[in-house]
């Protein structure tokens, strides 16, 4: 039978590439996925589950600022080595996550921003500084527009679980009720590691 094979550039693949320069290989484009057993399924069924890559879920994420590298705190006993935030961007963080946060204003008129709710949850700094460069790699937009309930919404709603409006203690509420709520696993599936992904 016959194909046709359309592709806008000069070479097939759309985002996904390796590159070899100067003695390096480096893979550019294809975005991770978290490894929802949905997903898993899929690649089971495709016949792929020998061929999938899960990050090791012990390794950080890294944020460059000012010609630094910066690895992100995988958990609480980090958190006293981290050094991108100033003291007084850590402390407002640190409120933040323990659940003192405003609820949203009202004067917005419309749906809040990521920018405004980073903002209200763990203050300016950690937009800036971590949030920013993520939200507008990703989605290619600018986060002091982009809807939060659109974008992200599971985050969002995490300020709605708890007695705070914090998003740790909404988090934490939703992992026990995942927990409760998860089927059995699939024995088909891979296994894989809270926080790693493909």
């Amino acid at each position: 039978s016959d194909v046709l094979l359309a592709e806008a550039r000069d070479r097939v693949g759309g985002n996904v590439i390796s590159r070899n320069e100067n003695g390096y290989i480096w893979e550019e484009g294809p975005n991770t996925f978290q490894p929802a057993p949905h997903i898993l399924r899929l690649a089971v069924d495709l016949g792929l589950k020998d061929d999938l890559v899960l990050a090791d879920h012990t390794l950080p994420r890294f944020v460059y600022w000012n010609d630094k590298l910066y690895a992100l705190p995988l958990g609480p006993s980090d958190i006293p080595k981290f050094r991108l935030l100033t003291l007084w961007g850590a402390i407002r963080a640190g409120l933040g996550a323990a659940g003192f946060v405003l609820p949203p204003s009202k004067k917005s008129g419309g749906e809040e921003t990521v920018k405004e709710f980073i903002t209200r949850h763990l203050g300016r700094e950690v937009f800036e500084k971590m949030i920013d460069p993520f939200v507008s790699g990703v989605y290619a937009g600018d986060p002091s527009r982009l809807s939060m309930q659109s974008a992200f919404k599971k985050i969002k709603a995490l300020e709605d679980l708890g007695i705070t409006r914090g998003i740790v203690e909404g988090a934490i509420i939703r992992l026990r009720q995942r927990k409760r709520e998860a089927p059995p696993p699939d024995p088909e599936l891979p296994e894989y590691k809270g926080g790693a992904l493909g």
